[in-house]
């Protein structure tokens, strides 16, 4: 499933661009708007995961009001797309705690990193409860990416979000439901996360992940290399799981765990 992310750009040519390029980036438009009304008609039509929104569109309204009246809906990371530095703009988009904040002209680069920084940090914060800094990206082309984001975009390679996980492939994240999980297996200091959409690997060990996935109890450990969602099982008895045509190994000391979940009349 691709993160859907929706474009409010009153610049015809900026908005075909930003398409253009969220859609070689892996994420999926939702639909483009020139104005206050229209976006927020597309806002509710579609829930989009993300936000790329002009502070100054057409319309009786700006981007700044506009992100108001989204966040009294719901909570979502917005970034705020602008050619103008003026510091009263910059006071008014800080109070929306948007997730960054780019200056027009903006590089390819650095358009893509706010967006993985903006998902990132959004999770980070439904997971963990804590606020997060304003940010502005305003990124030259040859700029090096900061250490620290390089470092946390690395380690964040599994997100949280409601039913709904990130799982980082190459240069975005995928946006998979829980319930698609099939199995993980650990290989060395990686995971391979076996999933409906495709496999993926992790840079964590299947215990760092088991923790970040602790609020889920349908994944179950059922042996040292292996853990399973239990509501994908097709079959098992007192060796292998079979999960679709997929055999996998039941540990001895992970069986009691196993059965434990399961209510037997």
């Amino acid at each position: 499933m691709q993160i859907k992310i929706l474009i409010i750009e009153d610049e015809a040519i900026v908005a075909w661009n930003l398409e253009l390029l969220l859609q070689n980036f892996g994420y999926e438009v939702t639909g483009t708007a020139d104005n206050a009304r229209h976006g927020l008609q597309l806002f509710h039509q579609h829930a989009p995961d993300l936000v790329l929104l002009d502070i100054n569109i057409q319309g009786d309204h700006d981007g700044i009001h506009l992100a108001e009246q989204m966040k009294m809906v719901r909570e979502l990371p917005i970034i705020f797309l602008t050619a103008m530095t003026d510091t009263d703009y910059l006071q008014r988009a800080k109070s929306i705690n948007p997730a960054a904040y780019l200056i027009k002209p903006f590089q390819e680069k650095g358009l893509q990193m706010a967006i993985e920084l903006a998902i990132s940090n959004f999770a980070f914060q439904r997971t963990a409860a804590t606020p997060q800094p304003f940010s502005v990206v305003h990124k030259k082309s040859g700029d090096d990416e900061p250490a620290s984001a390089q470092t946390r975009l690395n380690n964040d390679a599994l997100l949280i979000q409601d039913q709904f996980i990130f799982l980082k492939n190459k240069s975005h994240f995928v946006k998979v439901p829980i319930s698609d999980l099939l199995y993980l297996k650990t290989e060395d200091n990686y995971t391979l996360v076996f999933t409906n959409l495709g496999k993926f690997i992790i840079r964590l060990q299947l215990h760092q992940i088991l923790e970040k996935l602790s609020g889920f109890p349908a994944l179950v450990r059922t042996h040292r290399s292996y853990s399973v969602n239990i509501n994908n099982i097709s079959s098992f008895n007192d060796e292998e799981i079979m999960v679709g045509a997929q055999s996998l190994p039941l540990g001895r000391s992970y069986k009691k765990d196993f059965l434990q979940v399961f209510k037997f009349v």
